[in-house]
């Protein structure tokens, strides 16, 4: 999984405002915590979207993504940091089981990527792995897909598209609903269309699951970790409703 789709992602997301989404991990760490965390550990980091303007922002950061080829391209983005180049590092690693073998003051896992953890099984060990790294009395931020909102705004087949100096992309999403199990399975078709090239096209599917805070309490709980707080994402003060797609949690480890 996104092997092939990490070569789209960062133009498919450049309009994706990261900076306000690290600016709600500030506001939950300076609400939260009593000192100003120093190091940060990303799980599921991807391309550096939220690790590079922490790096910026002066925080040590650490990403973890299991994908080569997105950290590949973490890298690439790190090397043009200025003067914060060294405040920024990226390894290939499983969020639920790579040990890095220190602690953080503050650990997040952002963009749903907790939402493809698909059984309790993964999600437990995903926040496990979270407290292991974890300072006691440190914080753990993550946002996730909230299963009032889908079941209230359904998911829909949605085609986005990109553009680049050298090339247009075009990914097209189509859900099916699983309420069963919680569970959206997106059959994802990317392509790329290139002047006077013949265009080429990957498919690959995601199944993302959705949660009832009930749910992320139990298995944080369970984990080691006390919730102490649910919101709308990214708006850190406002009441989760049916009709939010995207929550957030913040916890405290234990």
């Amino acid at each position: 999984m996104f092997q092939q789709y990490a070569s789209a992602y960062d133009a498919l997301y450049q309009d994706k405002d990261y900076e306000g989404e690290c600016d709600f991990v500030q506001a939950a760490a300076d609400r939260y915590l009593d000192h100003r965390p120093a190091t940060i550990l990303d799980l599921g980091c991807g391309t550096g979207g939220h690790a590079i303007p922490f790096a910026q922002r002066g925080f040590r950061v650490t990403g973890l993504d299991q994908s080569a080829a997105m950290i590949e391209r973490a890298e690439r983005k790190r090397a043009t940091l200025n003067g914060h180049a060294d405040y920024a590092r990226f390894e290939v690693g499983d969020a639920r089981r790579t040990d890095l073998g220190h602690r953080f003051d503050l650990v997040t896992c952002m963009f749903a990527v907790l939402s493809y953890q698909t059984t309790d099984a993964d999600v437990l060990a995903l926040f496990q792995n979270a407290r292991r790294h974890l300072d006691t009395g440190g914080l753990f931020v993550c946002d996730y897909w909230h299963g009032p909102g889908v079941l209230t705004q359904r998911p829909l087949t949605r085609t986005k598209t990109a553009a680049t100096p050298t090339e247009t992309i075009s990914r097209t999403s189509t859900p099916t609903l699983d309420e069963a199990n919680h569970i959206v399975s997106l059959d994802i078709v990317t392509r790329h269309s290139r002047p006077g090239q013949r265009g080429d096209e990957s498919r690959e599917q995601h199944c993302v699951r959705y949660f009832f805070p009930s749910e992320i309490s139990r298995l944080l709980t369970a984990a080691g970790l006390r919730p102490l707080h649910f919101c709308a994402f990214p708006q850190l003060d406002q009441t989760l409703t049916d009709h939010d797609w995207n929550a957030a949690v913040i916890a405290r480890a234990n």
